[in-house]
């Protein structure tokens, strides 16, 4: 079905497929701010843009598929990579997608924590939204993350999300 046929017909098209924003409100990740995505046909998950634009929860029909830590998806801002020599990673892994690196990734090595200093930095999310004009619609968001030292490092991560509207896993 297309855009225009559904839309004739529904007051709102998101009601079957959408990405919408949210922010967490509770305990360790209060603030967090996400992209709900809904496909409309079983695929459900959470782009968490305040963490590299990493997938946090994943449902597959109902089915939550994604590990989650008893900590859940912790604020980026409790995250101190430094901690637990180097290992301060594991006191926040959560999710289906966790980013590591861009420098580093496995165990600490001096002057490097555990998988790189990337892991639960805040993106810049640049879009997001649904394209019905594509022969396959789709839902997306689009976003950037830095890592950056004076004199040192400058990377750059772009990330693109895309779920089938309607569609199931290739």
């Amino acid at each position: 079905m297309t855009y225009n046929n559904l839309r004739a017909k529904v007051g709102d098209p998101k009601q079957f497929a959408s990405v919408r924003r949210i922010v967490l409100d509770e305990g360790v990740e209060r603030g967090v701010a996400a992209l709900a995505f809904s496909n409309g046909n079983g695929l459900d998950f959470w782009a968490l843009g305040d963490r590299s634009l990493d997938i946090g929860p994943l449902w597959w029909k109902g089915m939550p598929v994604a590990w989650q830590s008893m900590a859940g998806f912790r604020s980026p801002h409790l995250h101190h990579p430094e901690e637990d020599d180097g290992r301060g990673y594991s006191r926040t892994n959560s999710g289906f997608l966790v980013t590591c690196g861009l420098d580093h990734f496995r165990q600490p090595v001096p002057g490097h924590p555990m998988h790189g200093r990337l892991p639960f930095t805040p993106a810049r999310v640049t879009a997001h939204g649904e394209d019905w004009n594509r022969s396959d619609p789709v839902l997306f968001c689009e976003g950037e993350v830095m890592q950056f030292r004076f004199g040192g490092e400058a990377l750059r991560l772009r990330r693109r999300l895309e779920a089938p509207i309607g569609g199931n896993l290739p």
